[in-house]
């Protein structure tokens, strides 16, 4: 055998080392040396003669057989026909069968548990009889449940080890039969001791219908794919528990006791012949070594025949590069499983161990200890109540069972359709991601609302919500056509000359012509491909100019426009081209008054003007479409608050937040470029291009015409951080309903919650004069009045005292409680921890305020006596 740790593959009388094989095989394998079937060393088959061991699993793709020599022993140079390869369908991963297979073998599992739920109730209707045959107390025969549940608790900490290694259908067929022959021994037995010894046998043997379904459901489905099947499980122990007392009621009452125990032989003899023929192993570990035991004893087959070894890689770099060398398969789960008697020893050990050092687990562990008793003590409890007092027999007090069944049945429907409605109206993981990125001012607000559920009428679409860069993506035109920097690529340029004519039409450049022929700096050209900030920037001879849907370049004599054709701005951009026109042929045109002003506009500035119109003028319609929705959606919040017109103010104010973000960008390129008086005299092209220098200060023609539209832009974005603010305001009104509204719900509850206790003291008097004690106050007249008005006046002082307590926690206080002295010192205004109710006016302030205005009103009152106190410390006054 080879060494793990040094493997080696002969190929010929080369040894090289192999590398792991594709697949989930373990980067260093371990291999093994058959040396039953080795070749000798100078073998000319070329295949070496040890035997290498991978780890199988289900991903692991199997390699096909290489078609080799006999060994050099053979007696004859005919080979038969090479064994076929076995089925190794029934060998896939469970988490890949079909969903019909998987609902069977569910469905197979969940009648296994309602059994074995049904043997655990069905044993208390045969108890009267029970008593009358063997002559022993009712108590001594209701042991019988102790010693089932017994058994059904310590069983598994034995047989869960057997299922790991020889897997659930093995396990569920033995402990199946045995579960038959001792509920068969129940129905036979003629002694009271030989019903508890088969009563705790049988629930050893029906543990494993219960306990290990949740694993069968787990080999099958995925983690997120197990609710419906965990729910089923669920519903099906209650419902058998229901279901056992239900039927056999029937039985006691109409046969004999010993067919109860028949009923039983009867179905679960069925279920294990069902389980023999249709269930499937579902243990993944079990189908694994299943597989390699198949896939070695087929190698061993071809071998035999004198077809040695498989193609394997022998680079995981290459997979191209293969080799033949004879394998075996193994499971890794297998070696690391401990041994049998190991496996027990923890079994037993382990649950105790967390029982006592886990603090989540003890608890827990009392608490559904405490649920399940008082389960079967209702078992008997019941049918007791309800055949001493009120007369039922056998048959109709376990018929009320009925209800635990039906109850069983109908909450596990909820919770599966539950979990279905919830995958239908769960939201996108991109419109989750882009809720999260919501701007700043409306993160808390919007938070509270995603947290219910949506309305159902019409979900989120991707198209609804902006996107992530807003303007950014609107500016995607040359963005879109960057190559890898050191390229000199081509862009795309339309220009119009002094007259307004059209002289090229979607015309390419090379940024290096560009550069030439313009006067331009590469870094010029960097700043028009940028699509971050809209820009204004004057040179030279030129003025650069990128301010959302235009990039231009303007020159005494020409304007060159940057083609963004096939973006969501070319239909902006070619309405601009009208315009520019109309405005560069302006000079041709003797008109007098404004237009004739208009018109002694140099060039240069004329085609400034129709940038800035097309720019506000695209600001205006957005600004009114954006707008409008906004408007209505605030005025709609004021007669009503429903969660879709809060979905909708989500989507508009991100819109609008995205907006305000793109007028006030554009704004502040206009600003900068007013704040530069050297920039504005360099703006007159055409006096440059005639020998004339303009001084620094010397620029009002440019200056107004800037200021014109600067104005325009600040009273977009104003108009628009007001609505901003509207909406800002309008989370924070809606913050203090909802808080309202939600403490006024919190002190309702409270309300009933210390109405009950108040009763539920009364109730706790009454029920001890109810209780079966003899005591002098039966034996008067008034003793039930007396007791009623007791109860009725512990009640009352329970309530009034609670009422009290609440009222006096339900005051608001600013800084706590605070003491009396402390309140004396605020009203005297030297500061302390007093309380603001305790020295505002008489209507208490913003102490029990529950609508919006009453609580303005309470702040603004407590900010004037912030004020009040602030100026008697500074003037000393006491």
């Amino acid at each position: 055998m080879s060494t793990p740790e040094s493997p080696s593959t002969s190929i010929g009388n080369d040894h090289v080392t192999p590398r792991s094989h594709a697949g989930n095989a373990e980067p260093e394998e371990q291999h093994q040396n058959d040396s039953a079937s080795s070749f000798s060393p100078g073998d000319s088959t070329g295949i070496q003669d040890e035997i290498n061991w991978h780890y199988l699993s289900f991903k692991t793709d199997l390699p096909s057989p290489a078609s080799l020599a006999r060994q050099p022993n053979a007696t004859s140079d005919t080979r038969t026909p090479p064994p076929e390869c076995p089925n190794l369908i029934k060998y896939i991963s469970p988490f890949q069968w079909s969903e019909k297979r998987k609902t069977f073998i569910t469905w197979v599992s969940c009648a296994a548990t309602v059994i074995a739920a049904y043997t655990a109730g069905s044993y208390p209707p045969a108890m009267d009889q029970f008593v009358n045959e063997w002559h022993v107390s009712t108590v001594a025969v209701s042991v019988g449940i102790t010693t089932f549940t017994a058994g059904f608790a310590v069983a598994p900490m034995f047989l869960a080890p057997f299922s790991e290694i020889n897997g659930r259908q093995p396990v569920f067929l033995v402990t199946g039969s045995l579960f038959v022959l001792f509920q068969l021994t129940c129905a036979l037995t003629p002694t009271y001791s030989g019903m508890l010894v088969a009563r705790f046998l049988s629930g050893c043997m029906s543990s494993t219908f219960s306990t290990m379904v949740g694993g069968v459901v787990a080999d099958i489905y995925e983690a997120r794919d197990r609710n419906a099947a965990m729910a089923l499980f669920s519903g099906a122990a209650l419902f058998g528990t229901g279901l056992g007392p239900l039927v056999s009621g029937f039985v006691a009452q109409n046969l004999n006791w010993r067919w109860i125990f028949y009923i039983q032989v009867i179905t679960s003899g069925v279920l294990i012949i069902v389980i023999a023929i249709c269930f499937q192993e579902t243990r993944g570990s079990v189908l694994l070594s299943r597989k390699a035991k198949t896939l070695n004893k087929w190698y061993e087959q071809l071998e035999a025949e004198g077809y040695y070894g498989v193609l394997m890689s022998i680079d995981s770099k290459d997979e191209t590069r293969k080799a033949p060398q004879r394998i075996r398969w193994k499971v890794k789960s297998d070696e690391e499983r401990a041994s049998i008697g190991t496996m027990i020893v923890t079994s037993l050990y382990r649950p105790f161990h967390l029982l006592f050092t886990e603090p989540v687990v003890f608890w827990f562990s009392l608490w559904i200890s405490f649920s399940w008793g008082v389960l079967y003590l209702l078992l008997i409890a019941i049918p007791l109540v309800f055949d001493t007092i009120y007369g039922f027999d056998t048959e109709r007090s376990n018929a009320l069972f009925a209800g635990v069944s039906i109850s069983a049945a109908i909450i596990t429907a909820i919770s599966i359709m539950q979990d279905r409605l919830a995958r239908l109206n769960r939201l996108p993981q991109s419109q989750a991601r882009s809720f999260t990125t919501s701007p700043r001012t409306q993160d808390s607000f919007w938070r509270r609302f995603r947290s219910g559920t949506r309305s159902p009428t019409r979900p989120l679409h991707p198209e609804d919500l902006p996107r992530l860069q807003g303007f950014l993506d609107d500016n995607a035109g040359l963005g879109g056509r960057i190559v890898k920097p050191g390229n000199d690529q081509k862009l795309r340029c339309t220009e119009f000359d002094e007259n307004g004519n059209v002289t090229l039409v979607n015309g390419e450049f090379r940024k290096s012509e560009l550069i030439a022929k313009y006067g331009l700096l590469p870094r010029d050209l960097r700043k028009i491909d940028s699509s971050v900030l809209p820009h204004i920037l004057v040179r030279p001879s030129a003025i650069l100019i990128n301010l959302l849907h235009l990039r231009c370049l303007i020159k005494h004599n020409r304007v060159l426009i940057f083609d963004v054709y096939g973006s969501t701005d070319s239909y902006a951009q070619s309405l601009f081209m009208y315009g520019l026109e109309g405005k560069l042929r302006q000079k041709q045109i003797s008109t007098p008054g404004a237009m004739a002003a208009q018109a002694n506009l140099s060039y240069e500035f004329r085609a400034l003007e129709a940038v800035l119109i097309s720019v506000t003028s695209g600001l205006e319609s957005e600004f009114e479409g954006v707008r409008e929705p906004v408007v209505r959606v605030l005025r709609e919040l004021e007669e009503d608050i429903d969660r879709d017109k809060l979905r909708h103010l989500l989507i508009y104010s991100k819109k609008l937040g995205t907006f305000e973000q793109k007028a006030r960008l554009v704004r502040d390129a206009i600003d900068d470029l007013l704040e530069a008086d050297d920039d504005l005299a360099a703006m007159y092209l055409t006096e440059k291009a005639e020998g004339h220098e303009r001084d620094e200060d010397n620029h009002e023609e440019v200056e107004l015409l800037l200021e014109s539209y600067y104005k325009v832009t600040h009273e977009i974005v104003q108009i628009s951080s007001n609505l901003v603010s509207a909406i800002r305001n309008t989370e924070e009104i809606m913050r203090a309903i909802l808080d309202a509204n939600r403490n006024s719900l919190m002190l309702l509850e409270l309300k009933f919650s210390i109405g009950t206790l108040g009763i539920s003291l009364g109730m706790f008097i009454a029920a001890l004069y109810g209780m079966n004690l003899e005591n002098f106050i039966e034996e008067t007249n008034y003793g039930f009045f007396g007791i009623s008005a007791l109860s009725s006046l512990v009640a009352i002082i329970g309530c009034a005292w609670g009422l009290r307590r609440l009222r006096a926690v339900q005051r608001l206080r600013m800084w706590g409680e605070g003491s009396s002295s402390s309140r004396n010192l605020v009203g005297q205004g030297r500061g302390g921890r007093g309380s603001w109710r305790e020295i505002d006016s008489p209507h208490d302030g913003i102490g029990r305020s529950h609508n919006l205005g009453e609580t303005v009103a309470g702040i603004k009152q407590a900010d004037r006596l912030r004020g009040w106190t602030a100026s008697h410390k500074t003037t000393g006054s006491s």
